[in-house]
């Protein structure tokens, strides 16, 4: 990572903290988990803000491989689709599963 982690857990915050804000209140957090690592994942970002991205994304799923393989499942699936977020562009599936499978490379899985 380029950054320390504490950045790396804030980044994450925010981006989970706006996605707990479009689902329904009835979302676990684990639901909420998924689709923010789908989101971060699968969309593309200018500059920094992707890079940005990723660290955060590596330091949740660190330790959350149960995460990562349902975000995995769900983008496999096309279970979802996203319009352009504020940052981000296009939501891709395809972009998720790329995303996420350099992940598991690079955090050793």
């Amino acid at each position: 990572m380029n950054r320390d982690g504490g950045a790396d857990e804030s980044t994450w915050q925010e981006c989970f903290a706006a996605a707990r804000k479009q689902v329904p209140s009835q979302w676990s957090d684990f639901a909420v988990e998924i689709l923010t690592v789908l989101v971060m994942a699968g969309t593309t970002a200018e500059g920094e803000t992707n890079g940005m991205a990723a660290d955060a994304l590596a330091w949740f799923l660190r330790h959350r491989a149960d995460v990562l393989n349902e975000a995995m499942r769900w983008a496999g699936m096309e279970m979802v689709s996203f319009a352009p977020a504020a940052g981000f562009g296009r939501y891709s599936n395809e972009r998720a599963l790329i995303t996420l499978r350099q992940l598991r490379i690079r955090l050793g899985g």
